[in-house]
């Protein structure tokens, strides 16, 4: 073979080597293609199962409006959808700025944990307002060490994000797990949807079961004035028969003036406990507003001191009404007696608690003081005749009178 033949033979094999290494880098570009083919493919199968997921997780989420169900409903799909060992919820008690773990997938996280705002992976999430991924909680000093000393478990991969109405976070949402780097960046925008979705179930539970409260109390204030109105007109009517069997018929201007002051006593509790909303009356409250209304038909050249001592009982709205009557009646007496041929006069009134829940009320004035025989309730007038029963029927307590520096009335009964 010539040396011109060899180099075409050469020529050839270098030409078909060249072929053949394209071909090869072709093949190596087609296969890499291929493979970034198939990832791109089961990234879109892995998200359109996650938006499936979520689509599905939605329609739970609104299928139920009692709280515990939706938040059960909440970590069921969360656990389904990111494939995690363990999930919690976690809200803000906005009544002592806490966050509080309220429920969880798993026994040994414990519902009920709080942490202070801002402690801890989840009380850093709900301050920030920001989703966080710790691949290694050893690593992060926000990890909040008590929990796990608390569970018994070692936490060691956190994915927290937070649950947000109306750009007001109301608590996290949070997956963990015993691991290192079981979550990562893609993780985040899934957990964010399951999260917003979430976030709207919960306000919506708790909105239902406020609305829920909101009529119950209104069926019981209903109820409750209701029921007052009745025991009101019970206690005139009373009050009408006590007139006519004790009262003196030469006398009508002063029985109708007591009578009077009677109701203006009753009308002047109903409105104490509308402003309440029916809830318990300060007693010493309730004291100085009735002796006041009593008060107000004295003439103006007549001045009576009150001293009330401050006590923190409150007196039961059942009971509210004849103490009223019960504290009106008493006044009424001082005007009566401790006024006789005087222009002044001193009311004292103390209040006490006492052993097993009994309360002590005295009132006193510096006026003469009881005779004997009623003392001893051996004799007694009208006004002295609907305290005892007051007391003794309306309170079911006990009444005591004594003279010390003036007539005492001791009342005592079961404030409950």
């Amino acid at each position: 073979m010539t040396d011109s033949e060899l180099e075409k033979c050469q020529a050839a094999l270098a030409a078909v080597e060249a072929q053949s290494a394209a071909r090869a880098k072709t093949i190596a570009q087609l296969r890499k293609e291929i493979l970034q083919y198939e990832e791109i493919e089961e990234m879109l199968k892995r998200r359109n199962r996650a938006l499936y997921l979520l689509n599905q997780a939605g329609q739970v989420f609104s299928s139920s409006l009692d709280f515990d169900a939706v938040l059960s409903a909440i970590l069921d799909q969360v656990r389904q959808i990111m494939g995690v060992r363990a999930a919690s919820i976690w809200l803000v008690d906005e009544a002592t700025n806490v966050v509080v773990c309220r429920e969880s997938s798993e026994q040994w996280l414990i519902r009920g944990h709080r942490v202070a705002y801002g402690q801890g992976i989840v009380g850093w999430t709900v301050k920030h307002g920001q989703s966080v991924i710790v691949p290694d909680t050893r690593l992060d000093p926000r990890h909040y060490k008590g929990i796990d000393e608390e569970i018994g478990v070692e936490i060691r991969c956190i994915l927290s994000v937070p649950l947000k109405v109306k750009q007001r976070v109301i608590g996290a949402l949070q997956v963990v797990d015993t691991e290192t780097d079981c979550f990562n960046q893609e993780d985040i925008p899934i957990m964010e949807s399951l999260a917003a979705t979430a976030a709207i179930a919960i306000e919506n539970a708790r909105l239902f079961e406020q609305v829920l409260r909101d009529a119950e109390t209104k069926t019981t204030l209903l109820y409750e004035i209701n029921h007052r109105v009745k025991n009101n007109l019970a206690s005139i009517i009373g009050l009408l028969y006590s007139e006519q069997r004790y009262g003196s018929a030469g006398d009508r201007q002063t029985l109708n003036q007591d009578l009077i002051r009677r109701i203006q006593g009753i009308a002047q509790v109903h409105a104490m406990l509308s402003e309440t909303e029916w809830a318990p009356l300060p007693l010493d409250e309730l004291a100085r507003q009735i002796i006041m209304t009593t008060l107000r038909t004295l003439p103006r050249d007549i001045k009576v001191g009150v001293t009330i001592t401050p006590a923190p009982v409150r007196i039961a709205t059942k009971h509210a009404t004849n103490m009223a009557l019960i504290i009106n009646e008493l006044t009424t007496n001082t005007l009566k007696y401790a006024l006789d041929e005087r222009d002044t006069a001193e009311i004292r009134v103390r209040i006490a608690t006492e052993n097993e829940g009994t309360t002590l009320f005295e009132f006193s004035n510096d006026g003469p003081g009881y005779p004997e025989d009623v003392i001893t309730m051996e004799r007694h007038n009208l006004g002295l005749y609907l305290v005892k029963s007051l007391v003794e029927r309306g309170l079911e307590g006990t009444v005591t009178l004594r003279n010390d520096n003036g007539p005492v009335t001791a009342i005592r009964f079961k404030n409950a």
